[in-house]
């Protein structure tokens, strides 16, 4: 089973305006076989790394913004507990 997930009510995956994470989960057990995080951006806050400013989405929008974004572990599911429906 495949799930796609994104930040917000979801009007931004249907319109195709972000990238979603994508997890495979085994039916039944729920637990997950694989998964791809995608980087996201959101507004720059104190306390940012400042390293981790899009300078090219910091033009378009003519405010600050940051990747934000989770680090992939080594063996996805290794450590998940499994997902209850």
């Amino acid at each position: 089973m495949t799930v796609e997930a994104g930040w917000g009510l979801g009007e931004g995956i249907v319109n195709g305006q972000v990238a979603t994470d994508s997890y495979v989960v085994e039916k039944g057990t729920f637990r997950i076989l694989s998964r791809v995080v995608r980087y996201k951006l959101r507004a720059y806050m104190p306390g940012d790394d400042y390293r981790t400013i899009n300078w090219q989405a910091t033009a378009k929008r003519m405010n600050p913004v940051t990747e934000h974004f989770r680090p992939e572990r080594a063996r996805p599911g290794d450590r998940d507990p499994p997902l209850r429906p």
